[in-house]
């Protein structure tokens, strides 16, 4: 089977902050996927998932800042979600 080769790039809608949800396996408890998808509920009801101030959320593997020497971090058990453009840490 040939591949299929494509002249134009990929693009993704312009969106005004990025969610990082880690959903590695030794921070979510079991938990990242319900809370993934509590926050997409949550950008629809208040109208970011589209237009000017759009939210992109993200799932990733993992983050391993546990493994990066902070002590809060170490004994989470719940997912850890960082945002972008402004690189902050949101802490359960």
């Amino acid at each position: 089977m040939e591949p299929i080769l494509k002249t134009e790039k990929p693009s993704i809608k312009p969106y005004n902050k990025h969610l990082l949800v880690c959903t590695g396996p030794r921070c979510t408890s079991g938990e990242a996927e319900s809370l993934f998808k509590m926050i997409g509920e949550k950008l629809a009801v208040n109208g970011l998932e589209g237009g000017e101030f759009r939210v992109k959320r993200t799932r990733c593997s993992c983050f391993a800042v546990c493994k990066g020497g902070r002590s809060w971090w170490s004994t989470r058990t719940a997912p850890g979600i960082t945002g972008s453009p402004r690189r902050y840490w949101i802490e359960f």
